[in-house]
């Protein structure tokens, strides 16, 4: 390779990476912007933690929206360009059995989530406890940002919190920044690029830790499911699960932390063994 290729080869590759890095910042920007909103809802007569709620599901819905349009315009349409040329060359499927093999993958890869969703509680707590141990002073920190949260399930933040804050961010990290990272780099490093991004965006210790693991396992459902249709609702559970049922969760680690934890654990093991027999391996753009 001569010094012309190799230069045109690195400028290539050094492209993608900093497209792949465009969607944290795009979510820190959007972010920052939509802070001005909050001024604006409080002089309509919102409270506090409404006008919150308001701002973050704005920012939330617009984020959502400019991933998914970037995404299908950048990996969707080239994907089912090559589905259709790779169709047309092979002869059709009954519709019955196209239809019991799609119901069936669809099945194992919901069940495979739900339990990634449990099971990674259980990690995330046994992540916390480790890094409260080592860092004493992250644990008032942590309980500084938590703290006010009053425990009330509110409907703005499911919208927000549970449903499109999932879909915005697979569709930016597993989707975009994945896709891009993926076709100047192996998909070990494309996915260790993503879930720091995706760790990183959370801006705590605690949080960041456990979601750079989720960002691993969430990568790898996006390459066995051959994109993020099947990532999208294991991170909807995930979130649903901290909001909706943490008591539950507080529970069990009160009746017996060790067990169930080790239970956690075992259920992200058997949630990937059922992924990948749920799943046909396709290569994720």
């Amino acid at each position: 390779m001569d010094t012309k290729s190799r230069l045109l080869a690195a400028a290539k590759t050094a492209g993608f990476v900093l497209l792949a890095l465009v969607p944290p910042v795009l979510s820190f920007g959007l972010n920052t912007l939509m802070l001005q909103l909050m001024p604006v809802f409080l002089m309509m007569g919102f409270d506090p933690i409404t006008a919150i709620d308001l701002q973050m599901l704005t920012f939330s819905s617009l984020f959502a929206v400019l991933c998914g349009l970037w995404y299908a315009l950048a990996f969707l349409r080239k994907r089912r360009k090559a589905s259709v040329q790779g169709n047309s060359q092979t002869p059709a499927a009954p519709a019955e059995a196209d239809r019991s093999k799609r119901l069936r993958r669809w099945g194992l890869c919901l069940l495979a989530s739900l339990l990634a969703a449990v099971g990674m509680q259980y990690v995330a707590y046994v992540i916390e406890q480790a890094i409260w141990a080592l860092f004493p002073s992250v644990r008032a920190f942590q309980a500084m940002l938590s703290g006010g949260g009053g425990g009330n399930i509110r409907l703005l933040p499911i919208l927000y919190m549970v449903i499109l804050g999932p879909i915005g961010e697979e569709l930016a990290f597993r989707g975009i920044s994945q896709g891009y990272a993926g076709r100047v780099m192996p998909f070990w490093a494309a996915n260790i690029l993503q879930a720091l991004l995706f760790g990183l965006l959370h801006a705590n210790l605690v949080q960041g830790a456990y979601c750079f693991l989720l960002g691993l396992l969430q990568g790898c459902f996006c390459r066995w499911g051959g994109g993020v249709r099947y990532a999208i609702p294991m991170h909807i559970l995930f979130n649903g699960v901290s909001y909706l049922i943490m008591g539950w969760i507080e529970s069990t680690l009160a009746l017996n932390a060790p067990l169930f934890c080790l239970l956690g654990f075992v259920a992200v093991g058997v949630s990937v063994r059922l992924f990948r027999w749920g799943t046909v391996a396709e290569i994720a753009p």
